[in-house]
């Protein structure tokens, strides 16, 4: 029955500001064509059902982009009606149990996303043999054993970033990358109940038809496009809603609902990227700090270190950590391409990271590639006003 299913994302208050790294400014790739269409569903598990709890959040994270990433790399494909492989599948009960349990919640509260992802960067995430979803309304309140946290430990999140949920051209380039978006929206009556109303044997196309009164903030994952305007997604409302546990949405209507949307970068454990060398004593401070930079190396700038962890022999491609001095923890691992920037907001500065490679001869005589970080004031940010604007009218929509 459709009463019986929940939401459950929180959406942002106005004024708030990205808790992860943001490709904010993009650009497709010089000669890059991108695909008419991407299908990603294959390797994403059968469609499941939250029931009543608000686990939207972990269905979406851990169950539906890490269980791709994870059937992505061992080759292995699903259809929708399929079983689950419970010793290839994360657990969505795993880190919804951690968070309602540490914050003494009931199972039907709404989580946030934000607070998911901090929960599996510190946990990991067990599989679902270690722990299978318990969808009673009050499942939430089962006690997470030892092995699953012992287990857990073992599957790291691999980096999250944030991208532009108004930049279609940025959505179609990871997805035809094989990067699912894991995407947080507002849901109407239509969404909720014209889902059921399909009884899972035909399409939920999702479109905007006018104002509605909004139901709240849900979380789903992008499985791909099919056209330049319409997108595909999976839910976890089980294999009876929408088109066995899909849908549909125009790009209108992800344009007007969506307040998020996430991509995991490919895994890159810490055996993978260099180690942090000392730094030398000297700090770069200022708005714009340009300084050539080597692999493996890092330069204090401002208030942090700022490591290149790896670079790619053509270097195309670049991995930068954000360090705090103190006690050398990681604080963000940016993926970075040429002349591209990843944007990092806290403390009420806008902070943005990109690379130049030298030229031809430079390469030839290994120059290093020099590395720019900038720092602005987020006052009268555009990034922040559109997302502000967005995020009031969202919530007066609730009203």
């Amino acid at each position: 029955m459709a009463q019986t299913e929940n939401s459950g994302d929180i959406i942002p208050q106005p004024g708030s500001v990205p808790a992860f790294s943001l490709e904010a400014e993009f650009d497709l790739p010089p000669h890059y064509t991108l695909s008419d269409s991407v299908d990603l569903s294959p390797w994403f598990p059968p469609p499941g059902n939250q029931r009543r709890q608000a686990s939207c959040t972990t269905w979406a994270l851990c169950y539906g982009a890490m269980g791709y990433a994870l059937n992505r790399s061992l080759g292995r494909t699903y259809t929708p009606l399929d079983t689950a492989d419970p010793a290839t599948t994360y657990s969505p009960a795993f880190l919804f149990n951690l968070l309602k349990q540490r914050d003494d919640e009931a199972c039907t509260t709404n989580a946030s996303f934000e607070n998911v992802v901090k929960l599996a960067q510190g946990e990991g995430c067990c599989r679902w043999s270690e722990m299978p979803y318990d969808t009673a309304w009050n499942g939430c309140l089962e006690a997470v054993p030892l092995r699953a946290m012992q287990e857990a430990g073992q599957f790291h999140l691999p980096e999250l970033i944030d991208i532009d949920p108004t930049n279609k051209l940025q959505w179609q380039y990871h997805l035809d990358q094989g990067r699912p978006i894991i995407t947080e929206i507002t849901i109407d009556s239509l969404f909720f109940h014209g889902g059921y109303a399909t009884h899972g044997d035909s399409m939920l196309h999702w479109r905007y038809t006018g104002p509605v009164r909004f139901m709240g903030g849900h979380a789903v994952v992008c499985t791909g496009y099919e056209n330049d305007s319409t997108f595909t997604f999976i839910n976890s409302y089980g294999t009876r809603w929408g088109c066995d546990g899909y849908f549909t949405a125009s790009w209108d209507m992800i344009f007007r609902r969506c307040y998020g949307a996430h991509v995991l970068m490919p895994d890159i454990s810490n055996t993978d990227l260099l180690p942090l060398l000392p730094a030398g004593n000297r700090t770069l401070n200022g708005e714009r700090v340009k300084k050539g930079i080597r692999p493996g190396r890092s330069i204090r700038v401002n208030h942090a270190l700022v490591q290149l962890a790896a670079l790619t022999p053509d270097q195309e491609r670049a991995v930068v950590r954000v360090v705090r001095p103190s006690d050398h923890e990681v604080l963000h691992t940016l993926h970075l391409r040429p002349g591209r920037t990843m944007t990092i907001y806290g403390n009420g500065k806008r902070t943005d990271y990109m690379y130049s490679k030298p030229s031809i001869p430079g390469r030839w005589f290994k120059r290093p590639i020099r590395l720019i970080v900038t720092n602005t004031d987020i006052a009268s940010d555009p990034y922040l006003v559109r997302r502000d604007t967005l995020l009031r009218r969202l919530h007066a929509g609730m009203r």
